[in-house]
Order: structure tokens, then sequence, then C-alpha cells
């Protein structure tokens, strides 16, 4: 396993684990400062990448050369502010389950390169905007306002063929849910719970 911890800003320009193995599961802990993401590659069939970001306010993850990939079966990432900024700077993985919070005051921006189950999605007072590259599943998904002064919806788009399934998913204002524009690519969009 791969497991660092730091005290401040960090940038994680290329962690990898070289073989496709439980045991080498990825795990980065901040107790202050963003973490910018390069390259974590965990493999997407058995290792998880684990990052946590929840001990002083503001934490973000952070994308700001737009050079992200985080791979992993399931990634994991709790932090108390932003999980990416912008839609154009969104933390780019490639998962087979993502679990996702920003438990104080930020949003989640995620472009994922295939299809993927979100497994949870979560804010405290933020968007949430998820795109995947193939079927994308929200099994839970919550954009709220802790504060109850601002607008907060939850984005979920397809960039390629692919349905999109809401199992339960709450906006502290919209539900937006696209699939791919493509006429070959589109895909059905399939309901659950929906709450605005």
């Amino acid at each position: 396993a791969i497991t660092l911890a730091s005290a401040g800003d960090t940038t994680a320009t290329s962690v990898v684990s070289l073989t496709d193995n439980k045991a080498n599961d990825i795990t980065i802990t901040l107790t202050a400062g963003d973490l910018e993401v390069g390259t974590i590659n965990a493999w997407a069939t058995a290792v998880d990448v684990t990052l946590t970001l929840t001990s002083a306010a503001g934490q973000d993850v952070l994308d700001a050369n737009d050079n992200s990939l985080v791979t992993g079966d399931v990634i994991t990432i709790d932090a108390q502010g932003n999980v990416g900024t912008t839609t154009t700077l969104a933390l780019n993985t490639t998962a087979v389950t993502l679990d996702v919070d920003s438990t104080v005051d930020g949003a989640i921006y995620i472009n994922e390169t295939n299809a993927v189950t979100v497994q949870n999605a979560t804010t405290a007072d933020g968007e949430v905007w998820i795109a995947a590259g193939g079927a994308l599943t929200a099994t839970l998904v919550t954009a709220a306002d802790a504060g109850g002064n601002e607008e907060h919806d939850v984005t979920l788009l397809t960039t390629a063929a692919g349905d999109i399934t809401m199992t339960d998913v709450t906006a502290d204002d919209d539900v937006i849910a696209t699939t791919s524009t493509d006429v070959e690519d589109g895909g059905d969009i399939l309901v659950g719970l929906v709450d605005t």
C-alpha cells in the first residue's frame, strides 16, 4: 500500500501503484492545505484511492493545471472545501465507483472517463456536477445549501453512449440530466427519487 500524509499544500505529481492488487491501495491525507492532483494511479479493477482533507476549513482537492487523472476501483474523496473548481477544471477520474463528499462549504466537479456508479456525491453547501464517458448510475447524490441563501444544482451528464440512472438525487435548486448529444450515442434517463 501507499500511504502519504502532509500538513500543508501538496502536489501529487505522480503517485502510482505498480501492481493491481487489493493490498496496494493509495491513501493520501492532508491535515492542512490543499491537494493539487496530477496522476494518482491505482489501476481500476482492484486497487482503491482515498483522499482525505477534512481537518481544516476550506481544504480543496484541485486540478488548477488541468492535468489530473485519478485511477482506481473505488475512489473516495472527503474534503471540507471543493473537489475540482469549475466544469473546465473538474477532477478527472477513471473509476468503477465514486464516493465523494464536500463536508462544509464547497462544490463537486468530476469528469469521469468511463461508465461509473456514483455511490455517493454529497455537498453540505455547494453544487454537484458529474460528467461520465459512459453510463452514469447516481445511487445517492445531494447538493445542499447549509446557509439557506444560495441555489445549488445537481448536474449529471454523459459524453458518450450510456444511460443516466438516478436512484436518489436531491438538489437545493435544480436537477439537470443530459445524455450525449451525439444521436448515435444518446441514452435514456431513468428516474427513481428526485427532489428539488
